[in-house]
């Protein structure tokens, strides 16, 4: 991803790209390799790191009894939250 004149985005950017990647129902997690450098990307940037934070959040919420009423996430186990690394 790079803007017109050849420069990288801002950080941000790429977060919003992967949101709305998201709700249009596109893959977050792009192969087994970008999964596992989700952790790097976990506050913002690549769909990888936003799709580790839903499984956070959706386990959290499960394990406080809230009902979770969201599309499933192709590439995610949604384990519970011990299970999560």
């Amino acid at each position: 991803m790079r803007s017109p004149d050849g420069y990288p985005p801002p950080r941000e950017a790429r977060g919003t790209l992967a949101a709305a990647l998201a709700v249009r129902g596109w893959p977050l997690v792009r192969s087994e390799e970008a999964w596992a450098r989700r952790h790097g990307w976990s506050e913002t940037g690549e769909p990888e790191g936003l799709a580790y934070k839903i499984e956070i959040f959706e386990a959290l919420d499960r394990r406080h009894g809230f009902t979770v009423r969201a599309p499933r996430i192709p590439g995610l186990r949604y384990r519970d939250l011990d299970e999560i690394d």
